[in-house]
């Protein structure tokens, strides 16, 4: 057998190897996005400040400036980190509801 042919073969399993790498870390990646999608869907994961701008449409730093001032919906803060809990958001869009008047 002549070192090209070797060379050619090492080459070829280095690069499925890296292929292979890419695919798991994506897997692991879609794992555990989905993992927090089901996790806010049972109400028991506290979304992000950009999580829950999203979820009311608006912009984490309207988030922040509410907190700043005093309004918006209710948060959890732990050390630097602040969450929001599904109901804390569904209650707070409730409370925005405006009822049309003809």
């Amino acid at each position: 057998m002549n070192t090209s042919n070797s060379n050619w073969h090492v080459e070829i399993e280095r690069e499925q190897g890296e292929v292979l790498k890419k695919i798991v870390y994506e897997a692991v990646l879609d794992a555990l996005n989905n993992d927090r999608v089901l996790a806010h869907a049972r109400n028991d994961e506290p979304y992000t400040e950009k999580e829950a701008a999203i979820q009311l449409g608006v912009q984490p730093q309207t988030m922040a400036s509410w907190r700043h001032q005093g309004v918006g919906p209710n948060y959890l803060k732990v050390g630097s980190n602040v969450r929001y809990e599904r109901q804390e958001l569904d209650a707070y869009k409730e409370k925005q509801r405006v009822k049309t008047s003809y």
